[in-house]
């Protein structure tokens, strides 16, 4: 499980300093940050079933803009996870962007206003693990 965590940590990091973003944000924390790792986005459904992993997870609102990397696991097949994430963030008004599969990720982009959200699935076992980057 620790693998599929490590690649899902290097992807989201590597899409967060892509240049796809706003280019104003790193998942590193600085001290003077208003973070907390246990508060999920509001706005973006998560399945039951699926927990927080608070040691590799953080968000933080400055200036009414968020951004943040929450990671969790769960029992559901990858597919079907992607396809729940889709319907679902579609109802919480999230437009759908795009679906790529590389290197075992899913990668599912949506956007609202000027925030973007990508969820990252991949299969661990006998679960799912999934980020969720909002920048």
């Amino acid at each position: 499980m620790m693998k599929s965590r490590t690649w899902i940590l290097l992807a989201i990091s590597g899409a967060a300093c892509d240049g796809s973003g706003s280019g104003a944000w790193s998942p590193q924390r600085n001290s003077s940050d208003p973070v907390n790792s246990v508060l999920p986005f509001k706005d973006v459904p998560i399945p039951k079933g699926f927990e927080l992993e608070h040691e590799l997870s953080f968000s933080s609102e400055r200036e009414g803009r968020r951004m943040g990397r929450l990671l969790y696991a769960g029992k559901m097949p990858p597919e079907e996870l992607a396809s729940f994430m889709r319907d679902q963030m579609e109802f919480h008004q999230w437009k759908f962007l795009s679906n790529d599969l590389a290197n075992g990720t899913r990668t599912l982009s949506f956007s609202k206003g000027q925030e973007r959200c990508r969820v990252f699935i991949t299969k661990s076992g006998s679960r799912s693990d999934m980020g969720v980057l909002i920048d």
